[in-house]
């Protein structure tokens, strides 16, 4: 399985911790934004008008997989299941199990995840990456509306495009962790938890795009779109 757990420079001195003029947000996008950008850039026919329905299906399993761990590593600290957070972690895992089935996707293997410690700042900083994933979702979502693919003959299922429109996020939402992160330690403490995470989700992309080298998606057969 893939180690997607703490990168190395992840308590590198040289990450210094957020002035105090500056927001934990500014913070985390300057500090990540190498991580960021290269993610960005091996999904980048996605965004630039060029996306192939197989681009598609690999952004699905990168999700699918990615979900899957950070539940499965989740569920280890949040023990009630009715945390709000957790919950909507849970049900975006949910949207990409039934879009997979739906597409009939290859199964992909869930890749390892994990930090020495969770709290409200690793929570701080994977709620920042999950969140910009969303606003990526979305985005995804009107791109597929002006392709060819996003037609009822196509065996399209876009629910968890869908569920990025959904507001039921906002009470657990980075905005509202990011007040109570407060110093430099807790700052690092989220920095280092966002960095995970991006390791994660291209660690994932690595797993789709094996599984799909070896997988043939029988696109002919129509279905209705799910949103």
């Amino acid at each position: 399985m893939t180690d997607s757990s703490i990168p190395q420079n992840a308590f590198d001195p040289r990450l210094a911790a957020p002035e105090k003029e500056t927001s934990l947000r500014d913070f985390l996008r300057q500090q990540t934004r190498d991580s960021h950008t290269s993610l960005d850039r091996r999904l980048a026919s996605i965004g630039n008008g060029e996306m192939k329905i197989d681009d598609y299906y690999n952004f699905i399993l990168m999700n699918l997989a990615a979900y899957r761990a950070l539940e499965t590593f989740l569920s280890q600290y949040m023990h009630n299941t009715t945390d709000l957070f957790f919950v909507w972690l849970r049900g975006n895992r949910h949207h990409l199990e039934i879009d997979a089935a739906a597409m009939a996707l290859p199964a992909i293997e869930t890749p390892t995840f994990s930090m020495p410690s969770f709290g409200t700042p690793e929570q701080a900083g994977l709620a920042y990456v999950l969140e910009g994933a969303r606003a990526g979702a979305r985005f995804v979502h009107r791109q597929l509306q002006k392709s060819e693919f996003f037609v009822p003959s196509t065996k399209l299922s876009a629910e968890f495009l869908a569920g990025a429109f959904d507001r039921d996020h906002e009470s657990h939402s980075f905005a509202r962790l990011a007040p109570d992160i407060i110093g430099d330690r807790a700052s690092t403490r989220a920095l280092t938890a966002a960095l995970s995470t991006f390791t994660l989700f291209s660690h994932a992309l690595d797993q789709a795009l094996g599984r799909r080298a070896d997988h043939v998606v029988d696109t002919d057969a129509p279905l209705e779109i799910c949103q």
